[in-house]
Order: C-alpha cells, then sequence, then structure tokens
C-alpha cells in the first residue's frame, strides 16, 4: 500500500492506532492540540507545525521575516483552538547549504515579534543541515482543566460560528503565486493575510469561559475540512448554511479574477486560522456580544444534527453533500 491511498488523516489514524495512553493523556491524536494532565490545577497543551519549501511555502515568494511570523503563528492558533494560553516554543530548523546566516536571523526574528506579542519563551530547539528549508515548532501551553475545549464536544442542536472572514488567504495565495497583479489596496491586504495570520489566543481564552461552547477548531485546511474535524470527533453531522459564510470584499475580487467563486475560496482555501466553533443557541447572543467586545465578529455559518458523519451544504436554494476539499499531504 501507497501513502497516498491512504491520505495524510488515514495515515495519522494508521500510526496512532495501538498508542501505549498513560493515565495522563487526557486527548491525544485527534485534535489541535494533545491535553496532558501533569498537575491538577492544569493543563499542559502540546502542538507541533512542520513547513517545508516547496510544500507549504516558497523561498523566493516570502521574506524570512514572514516565513518566521507564519510558523509562529500558526502554532500559537492551535493553542488558541484549546481555548489555551501558549507558554514556551521548541525552533527545529533544517537548513540548505546556499541560505545565508543572515537569512536564519531575519525567520528568528519574525518568529520572536509574535512569541513577544504573547509572551512566548522561545527555549531551544535543533538545526541540522537539509536538502531543502525545513521549519517546525513544537509549542507548549497551559489550559484550564474545566474549560480546555475539544473538537470532540458538539451536540445535535448546536449552532456552528466561525470568527471574521474566510478566504483571505487564499486569495492572497492567489497573489504571492502571481496569479492576480500585486498590485492594489486588495491585492495587499490579502496578501499580508496570508503572510501574517493573526492567531486568536484572546478570542480562544474567552470562548473557553463562556458557558455553551462545546468544541472547538482553528481554520488551516478550509472550513469543509474542519468541519469534518468537529464531526467525526464528536459522532455528530452538520448542515454548512453556504450563503451566511462570512467572505469579504477583497476575497470577492480576487476570487472573480482567478475564477473562483468566493464560496470555494472560503470552503477549500484554508490557512484562515479563524476559529469555527459549536455553541449551544441558547447561548449565541451571549458568545456573539463578548466576541464584539474585543472587536472581533462572529457569524453563525451551520448548526450540527444527529446524522453522524453527514454533512451537507445549503446554498443558493440547494443541497449537496458537502466532502473536505482543502490541502492534503499525499
Amino acid at each position: 500500500m501507497h501513502i497516498k491511498d491512504l491520505g495524510e488523516f488515514g495515515l495519522i489514524r494508521r500510526l496512532a492506532a495501538g498508542e501505549r495512553r498513560s493515565e495522563a493523556v487526557i486527548k491525544g491524536v485527534g485534535d489541535d492540540a494533545a491535553v496532558l494532565a501533569v498537575n491538577p490545577a492544569s493543563r499542559l497543551l502540546v502542538t507541533g507545525d512542520l513547513m517545508v519549501d516547496g510544500t507549504h511555502f516558497l523561498r523566493d515568494k516570502i521574506s524570512g521575516f514572514d516565513l518566521g511570523y507564519k510558523l509562529m503563528a500558526v502554532n500559537l492558533s492551535d493553542i488558541a483552538a484549546m481555548a489555551g494560553t501558549p507558554r514556551f516554543a521548541v525552533v527545529f530548523l533544517g537548513i540548505p547549504d546556499d541560505l545565508s546566516v543572515e537569512a536564519v536571523e531575519e525567520i528568528y526574528r519574525g518568529m520572536r515579534a509574535l512569541a513577544e506579542r504573547y509572551e512566548v519563551s522561545i527555549v531551544g530547539g535543533d538545526t541540522v543541515r537539509s536538502p531543502s528549508l525545513t521549519l517546525g515548532i513544537t509549542l507548549l501551553g497551559e489550559g484550564d482543566p474545566d474549560r480546555t475545549i475539544l473538537r470532540s464536544g458538539a451536540r445535535p442542536d448546536d449552532l456552528l460560528a466561525v470568527t471574521g472572514t474566510l478566504g483571505r488567504s487564499a486569495a492572497g495565495l492567489a497573489v504571492a503565486l502571481g496569479l492576480v497583479a500585486a498590485e492594489g489596496e486588495s491585492a495587499l491586504r490579502v496578501l499580508v493575510a496570508h503572510n501574517r495570520p493573526q492567531p486568536l489566543i484572546e478570542e480562544g481564552s474567552r470562548l473557553g469561559s463562556l458557558e455553551g461552547v462545546h468544541a472547538m477548531i482553528d481554520i488551516s485546511d478550509g472550513l469543509a475540512s474542519e468541519v469534518g474535524h468537529i464531526c467525526e470527533e464528536s459522532g455528530v453531522g452538520a448542515v454548512v448554511l453556504g450563503d451566511e459564510v462570512p467572505i469579504d470584499e477583497d476575497t470577492r475580487k480576487i476570487g472573480e479574477m482567478i475564477g473562483k467563486t468566493p464560496l470555494e475560496m472560503a470552503l477549500f482555501g484554508g490557512e484562515d486560522y479563524e476559529l469555527l466553533f459549536a455553541v449551544a443557541p441558547e447561548c449565541w447572543d451571549t458568545v456573539r456580544n463578548e466576541l464584539e467586545s474585543i472587536g472581533t465578529r462572529a457569524a453563525v455559518v451551520g448548526r450540527i444534527n444527529d446524522k453522524a458523519g453527514e454533512i451537507v451544504l445549503e446554498s443558493g436554494g440547494t443541497t449537496s453533500k458537502l466532502t473536505p476539499g482543502g490541502f492534503q499531504h499525499f
């Protein structure tokens, strides 16, 4: 059997099968971060991400600063999705022979800029020679034992809601790849959204403190994939309301230029790093108002039902099966 026959998530499930589980493991594989009970007062959150030249980025299309910034941001976003607080980072660098010392320093400068904002300490790591630039972070965070939010808590009749707008990073990628002229304010704004995503630490913490928020995930692979992850882990189904998905005018404009519908970019584009969460209907107004109090808008984009594994899209008066279509390795 070839890896491509299993796919990224099938391979992860296969490798994780049969792992020895300690009593300290509250949640292992299958969420944005592992949740470990190291003491009664808090939970240790552990996450990690790799970024490889040619797969996750192109060296000639992104600055070193932005590359380091994005590497830190995507890991911080995982901690945000658990309603946690980031604490410590361990950095791994695979460096090709042609990369200068100054280029590596610029990558670190980008990482540090975001780490300092969230009071994260870079405490170590490893550096090796590599045929291609490969970057990785293991990030440790802290969570409240009573309010660490998993993907697995969604319940039938919950609303599905998202922060911000979706599809901006996909639009920015189109600009970065030269599919759209990098001119004008729209192009510049979506390029910044793609290169420097903002981890929603404050938003995740607020959501974790509120009653009725049952499940959460960050949008790294696209809305369709993330709804699928919540449904799989929670044993539920969902209806996604395509006409309600928040998409800004910049994304609509870029989508028209590259021949993609705005909804397609929002569902499958990925790397928006907004938060998708399941919330009890009676708690929605309180949750929305709490987020708006810190300047973050949220919108209902669907609802959870008891049809396990069945995800449908309602859009433009039609209903269709919704399957993940964002980027997957292998």
